[in-house]
């Protein structure tokens, strides 16, 4: 439960704070990650691929996000998340995230763009 309403909290504080509430997936790797921030005091890459259903053989929720899109583009697109989801366990592990406030970090990840994520 914790994991949820950190989730759709930080939907929320982006919304208000940012104007932007995307049904996109930028914002449902923010969303993720710090509603797994909250429930487990860590990120865990490997947790958003199964809970995005980039791993594992359940329905995708990645294609709620990327719809109507070629089986190659939605290939590519499931190792740009992943790649993703990597970076954010490396930055939530790294010096500069512990410097930074929850405040911070909303504002670090609403800045920061998919592709910087991916190929940092």
């Amino acid at each position: 439960m914790t994991l949820r309403l950190e989730h759709e909290c930080t939907h929320f504080f982006t919304k208000k704070f940012f104007g932007s509430a995307q049904n996109h997936l930028h914002d449902e790797l923010i969303a993720d990650f710090f509603g797994m921030m909250a429930a487990f005091g860590f990120y865990k890459a490997e947790y958003f691929k199964y809970f995005m259903g980039i791993k594992g053989t359940e329905g995708s929720r990645l294609s709620c996000y990327i719809p109507d899109c070629s089986p190659e583009l939605f290939s590519a697109l499931k190792d740009i998340a992943a790649s993703c989801a990597e970076w954010l366990e490396n930055w939530s592990e790294s010096k500069k995230f512990a410097a930074m406030n929850y405040a911070k970090r909303i504002r670090f990840l609403c800045g920061t763009n998919l592709a910087s994520m991916a190929f940092l």
